[in-house]
């Protein structure tokens, strides 16, 4: 089953928060964030908790909240500045869909 195939009234949209009139759940949006790590500080840091992305693999699927993906995006750049990778340097995402690949995304 495809996330887009499930009832907005399932358990798995129940947990979803959906920006409206420039606000995300009742709270304004991130005005002054102006990078990515920035923006998924923000979030994380006030409804942590909540659901960023969901992945289906196999009909079974996988979500993925705002710590989740601070947590990892923060392991992902750091292991990168560990191996010498510099501000600016190109770097390739070859994965599938899912959670390692938004952790990366989100990285750089």
């Amino acid at each position: 089953m495809k996330a887009t195939d499930m009832p907005l009234t399932s358990p798995l949209h129940s947990t979803l928060a959906v920006p409206q009139d420039g606000r995300w759940a009742g709270e304004p949006l991130p005005e002054r964030a102006s990078t990515w790590p920035e923006v998924l500080r923000w979030h994380a840091s006030r409804h942590g908790w909540r659901t960023h992305a969901v992945f289906i693999d196999d009909g079974e699927p996988t979500m993925l909240d705002y710590l989740q993906l601070e947590r990892r995006a923060f392991e992902v750049a750091h292991g990168l500045i560990a191996r010498g990778h510099q501000r600016g340097q190109s770097v390739a995402i070859m994965l599938p869909t899912g959670p390692d690949y938004c952790a990366c995304s989100w990285a750089f």
